[in-house]
């Protein structure tokens, strides 16, 4: 299953932040070497998003993301990667 898949409002958080041009949190996303770090990344890019009203992700999905993170750190990158391909094929017009 992939990342889009299994952790669609979470890639979608990224992509928007992505869209917006705050790559910070998706920077941290992609370098995190410990679920310490992706933690720190994900609720700064919950912070950004409940601050412009986006949709935030569900709990129950958050906590999946976190647990996966816990086992393969190597997931976060893979969301990062993720959001930020598909936010610039969209900004491509291709998506």
């Amino acid at each position: 299953m992939s990342v889009i898949q299994k952790y669609p409002n979470i890639v979608e958080l990224f992509k928007n932040l992505a869209k917006e041009k705050r790559f910070s949190p998706i920077d941290r996303l992609a370098r995190a070497l410990s679920s310490e770090m992706v933690r720190i990344a994900l609720y700064e890019a919950l912070r950004i998003g409940a601050t412009e009203g986006w949709k935030l992700p569900p709990d129950e999905e958050v906590d999946a993301f976190l647990s996966d993170v816990e086992r393969n750190p190597g997931v976060a990158q893979k969301v990062a990667v993720v959001a930020l391909t598909a936010a610039q094929k969209v900004a491509e017009g291709m998506g």
